[in-house]
């Protein structure tokens, strides 16, 4: 499955896709939350087949979640690694954050698609998912931390 981000040459179905460097912490904000409504979509798609599809069905919906979010979580870390510590004094605390939550996040979806998923353990990894988006989005998303019109820090006022 071809990466929705791009690929090696930074290219996305015909589109190319702008670096960290080259976009302003608004327009990386905007970027990633579009990638949270796609990502939601997807979670909206498993959970019903947990409720209502076959066990197929959800390991479907259950792969196609967990693909996204692997990519988007690349793509995302990529995007914030280098921004972050320029934008405010407690920027390289947020990516470190950022980085071992995913970290979870992956380890819980792919037990969710474990051999013996059941629909339970499905809804509760996708109620995590939903936790650690919300979250991120407050934390790492807000317009408060990936303003339109970035302020760079001094060194001198970095951590």
């Amino acid at each position: 499955m071809p990466s929705p981000f791009g690929d090696a040459r930074g290219k996305s179905a015909g589109i190319a896709v702008a670096r960290s460097h080259a976009m302003n912490p608004g327009a990386i904000r905007r970027e990633l939350l579009d990638q949270h409504a796609e990502l939601r979509q997807r979670m909206q798609s498993a959970r019903l087949a947990a409720t209502s599809g076959s066990t197929a069905e959800l390991q479907t919906a259950l792969a196609r979640v967990a693909d996204y979010a692997t990519m988007h979580n690349v793509h995302e870390e990529e995007l914030l690694r280098d921004v972050f510590p320029t934008l405010e004094a407690w920027g390289m605390i947020r990516a470190e954050v950022m980085v071992d939550e995913h970290v979870s996040e992956h380890r819980e979806l792919q037990e969710a698609l474990g051999a013996t998923v059941d629909r339970v353990t499905a809804l509760a990894a996708l109620d995590r998912l939903e936790s650690h988006i919300e979250r991120e989005e407050h934390v790492f998303l807000g317009e408060d931390v990936l303003p339109d019109e970035a302020r760079t820090l001094l060194p001198a006022e970095r951590l």
